[in-house]
């Protein structure tokens, strides 16, 4: 049998606690092998606002799926971004906003899922994602 992986990526609005994706995501944890938030267009503005700032904190919404969903295992979501494009919603992040986020975000889960971002041909020459992938890259322990 062949494994293969589906990746989906899901608004950080639906995946707040009580929403029916959030609860279908609880049920399924074990079956899941990662989930891919965007933490831009929806409540958080991590890149603005800081991980922890703002109205709706990216942290605690990391946080909570991390515990609530997947017992502990940071491992299991991945922290999107949006390089350009979601002006409208206040939630481009230019690749040193991002790299402090991951950083701050290794600070309290050193072995979270990783990153990504949304809109790969915004990625000129690779300059957003080589800051952000040495943002990344640091060693974690006992990961």
């Amino acid at each position: 049998t062949a494994l293969a992986a589906m990746p989906h990526s899901v608004m950080d609005t639906d995946l707040v606690q009580g929403t029916g994706y959030y609860n279908v995501i609880k049920e399924v944890a074990g079956s899941v092998d990662f989930v891919m938030s965007q933490y831009y267009n929806g409540v958080t503005r991590p890149s603005t606002d800081g991980i922890n700032g703002g109205v709706f904190s990216a942290l605690s919404h990391f946080e909570n799926l991390v515990a609530d969903c997947f017992g502990g295992n940071a491992a299991k979501v991945v922290f999107g971004f949006c390089i350009s494009g979601c002006a409208e919603t206040s939630s481009n992040s230019n690749r040193q906003q991002a790299a402090r986020v991951v950083r701050e975000l290794k600070d309290a889960f050193p072995c979270s899922g990783g990153a990504f971002f949304w809109n790969a041909q915004h990625d000129m020459m690779g300059k957003w994602s080589r800051v952000v992938s040495s943002a990344l890259s640091s060693p974690a322990k006992g990961c």
